[in-house]
């Protein structure tokens, strides 16, 4: 899976991401798709920081080549963020081109259950859902992370969730 995030609030806060999440850990699987993006990410290290651990996985649904920057400027936009975009894209279409599609039933619902655990995930913890919510509203926060942004995903009732926070805070 390709993904991909640029945020900008203002020219004054700047947060891009790029990755090749992973839809398994599997050493092999991880080789095959995920290492060949390091010759591209080590082209341009003021993409290599790290997003918080809060936020994501690298164990489970992103890998270690995301490229990452969050910036108070927009300088590295086009010498930087630009060019790798446009790698990562080439690479991924090539990749998806060259791929022979599995018809193995196993294959496909272990496929489309990983899809769901990472919408799942990501709508828990993605936090853009906030900030669509501060900007937009609770309900069409809500509509959007689960019938757009991660349509597989279940929304948690609220009482689910503040104690999903307690436990993440003990």
């Amino acid at each position: 899976l390709l993904g991909i995030d640029f945020l900008s609030f203002g020219k004054e806060k700047l947060i891009c991401i790029l990755d090749f999440q992973p839809l398994s850990q599997d050493p092999e699987y991880l080789e095959k798709y995920i290492d060949p993006v390091a010759a591209i990410k080590s082209k341009y290290p003021m993409l290599d920081g790290k997003m918080s651990a809060r936020f994501y996985d690298e164990n489970q649904f992103f890998s270690r080549q995301m490229a990452f920057i969050r910036s108070d400027n927009d300088e590295f936009v086009m010498r930087d963020l630009f060019p790798a975009f446009k790698e990562y894209l080439a690479h991924y279409i090539s990749m998806i081109k060259e791929a022979t599609p599995s018809t193995d039933p196993d294959v496909i619902a272990a496929n489309l259950q990983r899809q769901k655990d990472y919408d799942q995930y990501s709508a828990e913890r993605d936090p853009a859902v906030n900030l669509f919510g501060f900007y937009f509203g609770h309900d069409w926060a809500e509509r959007f992370t689960h019938d757009f942004l991660f349509e597989y995903s279940v929304p948690v009732p609220k009482d689910q969730k503040d104690l999903t926070k307690e436990e993440k805070t003990e």
